[in-house]
């Protein structure tokens, strides 16, 4: 089977353009930080240099509270609501502090790709 790159990267695009917002949830996928806002968080955009994906264009830092465990991000439609659009599970980090969780960008993000 065979898919041009251009259809990849329309996918992308489209999927990219409905991406308000980037949150980090916990073991039971419940939001643990305030969410990242594309166009307004630390120079936050939706990258698509690469065919087929898009990614944050920066790291994204979350403040973490004591008590909590880092599992996974997800992106939303919206700023502070909307609609879970997906993500990912990370290895789980627990803070027994107050601290801070880098989301890499080339780490994060959605490829989209033809499977067999």
């Amino acid at each position: 089977m065979y898919v041009d790159v251009s259809y990849l990267n329309e996918i992308a695009g489209a999927g990219g353009a409905m991406v308000a917002s980037i949150g980090l949830v916990d073991e039971t996928g419940a939001e643990i930080s305030s969410r990242k806002i594309e166009g307004e968080t630390e120079d936050f955009e939706i990258d698509y240099s690469e065919d087929g994906i898009w990614r944050p264009s920066v790291d994204l830092t979350f403040t973490i509270t004591a008590g909590t465990t880092v599992a996974g991000w997800r992106a939303y439609d919206d700023p502070s609501a909307g609609v879970e659009l997906g993500g990912a599970d990370l290895a789980e980090e627990s803070y027994d502090n107050d601290g801070e969780y880098t989301l890499i960008a080339s780490d994060t993000g959605f490829v989209h790709a033809l499977q067999s």
